[in-house]
C-alpha cells in the first residue's frame, strides 16, 4: 500500500533554457531597472539624516549598554535622538506644505 494511491502532478513547468541573447537582454533590462530614479530615491531615503541618527543612536546605546554605562546616559541618548527626529519631521513637513500651492495660506 503507497502513501499515494495516485502520483501528484507536477504543478510547475521547469524553466525554460535562456540562448546568450536572451541572457543578454534580461541583463540590460536589469541594468535599466538598477538606473532607474526610483532606486536612487530609496538610496536617498536610506541615507537621510533622520535614518541616519536613528541608526547611530542605536549603535551607540547597543555600545554603551555592552561597557556597562547606567540607564539614565542611555535614555538621555536616546531622548536627543528622538527629539532630532522629530523635529526634523515636522521641517520636512513644513516644507512639504510650503511646496504645494493650494496648501499655502493667502497673504
Amino acid at each position: 500500500m503507497g502513501a499515494f494511491p495516485n502520483p501528484p502532478r507536477r504543478r510547475n513547468k521547469p524553466a525554460p533554457h535562456l540562448s546568450t541573447f536572451q541572457k543578454i537582454k534580461l541583463a540590460l533590462k536589469l541594468r535599466k531597472l538598477t538606473n532607474d530614479s526610483t532606486m536612487k530615491d530609496k538610496l536617498q531615503n536610506l541615507l537621510s539624516r533622520k535614518f541616519l541618527a536613528s541608526l547611530a543612536a542605536g549603535l551607540l546605546v547597543a555600545v554603551l549598554n555592552h561597557f556597562g554605562v547606567d540607564a539614565d546616559t542611555t535614555q538621555q541618548i536616546v531622548q536627543i535622538a528622538v527629539g532630532y527626529i522629530v523635529s526634523q519631521g515636522a521641517v520636512d513637513t513644513a516644507v512639504a506644505i510650503k511646496s504645494v500651492p493650494s496648501l499655502k495660506k493667502d497673504a
